[in-house]
């Protein structure tokens, strides 16, 4: 009578997990995830309230079995946390929104450090066209024209590139706006007198 090989249970050995005293603890409040076919890649970064740039403080290598096996670990010991100190799901709304309130006050930050930047610009190339143009009624409207282009700044500084991802697949081709459209102006000249008189018909 033939008998099979009955599959032995193997016993695990506890590991032994040494900690350096001059081991230094990183915190990190944003990962960034990247794989291969072969190796998952977490970048351990901090990010700062008020601050555009995340900084890695370490990167950690794993295979995608180990990768899987942290998933689950965590996951046990969220669930463990979640029953001593309750729901997170309450807490990760909250944060969302002081994500979403610092973003926010970050892109105004920007828009008025781009105003700043841009304002003499836009202003010294007003005072040129009012110097070559004497008319009070012109000189109005090229103030009107400043402001708004101060405004509206972001509509001529932003990059025409588009950030689209290749793997999305094509997409119908956006209108590009003409930001200067607005501000076109139809001259007509008059020559009846020997000093030009410029007239200015505003669309």
């Amino acid at each position: 009578m033939s008998t099979r090989n009955q599959p032995q249970s193997v016993s695990r050995r506890p590991v032994q997990v040494e900690l350096p005293s001059d081991l230094e603890a990183i915190y990190s409040n944003f990962a960034l995830i990247t794989h291969s076919p072969s190796e998952m890649i977490v970048d351990f970064a901090r990010l700062l309230p008020n601050t555009p740039k995340a900084k890695v403080y370490a990167r950690v290598i794993l295979t995608p079995m180990n990768a899987k096996l942290l998933h689950k670990a965590l996951g046990d010991n969220l669930v463990k946390f979640e029953e001593k100190y309750g729901e997170l799901e309450s807490r990760l709304q909250e944060v969302f929104k002081d994500n979403r309130d610092v973003v926010a006050k970050l892109e105004e930050t920007l828009q008025e450090l781009e105003k700043r930047r841009t304002e003499p610009i836009v202003n010294g190339l007003i005072a040129y066209m009012k110097a070559e143009f004497k008319s009070t009624e012109l000189h109005e409207y090229l103030d009107e024209v400043a402001d708004d282009v101060i405004k509206n700044i972001s509509a001529f500084t932003k990059d025409k590139s588009s950030g689209r991802n290749e793997e999305e697949g094509p997409q119908r081709p956006r209108r590009e706006v003409d930001p200067y459209l607005k501000y076109r102006v139809n001259v007509l000249v008059d020559n009846r007198r020997q000093s030009q008189r410029v007239k200015w018909y505003y669309r």
